[in-house]
């Protein structure tokens, strides 16, 4: 009995591409999702990134008309860009907090050379 194998392979072609593009749907979903949330973050810490919101009206415009693959891009690049508006800020904070608390250990090294110089003065004077 003999095989005819192009059946087979064109039914392998098949699931092959039809699991392709359901790949790229529900990648796409999960871009959204995190696209999502990120924006929210940046909106609820006042935060405004006219690009990334672009980015994401595209993106998400792409993915209404069932362009997941293009639109799962955009939207990757619109997360990016929201990624790293959140982390730009936490930087600005760190960076803000590092100099409060080197401005306080300075004025608390102040305080301890005033402090032993006070207290130098009051052994020196209870030598006498």
């Amino acid at each position: 009995m003999k095989h005819n194998l192009v059946p087979t392979l064109l039914f392998a072609c098949i699931l092959v591409v039809g699991g392709c593009g359901a790949n790229y749907r529900l990648l796409s979903s999960r871009v959204l999702t995190e696209t999502e949330i990120l924006r929210e973050q940046s909106e609820m810490t006042g935060l405004k990134s006219p690009v990334a919101d672009s980015l994401y009206e595209v993106g998400n415009r792409l993915l209404n008309e069932g362009k997941y693959k293009d639109g799962g891009r955009v939207m990757e690049f619109a997360c990016a860009r929201y990624r790293l508006l959140l982390v730009e800020n936490e930087l600005e904070e760190s960076h803000t907090l590092l100099r409060d608390l080197r401005e306080e250990l300075k004025n608390t090294r102040d305080r301890l050379t005033t402090y032993e110089k006070v207290l130098t003065q009051i052994e020196a004077s209870e030598d006498l």
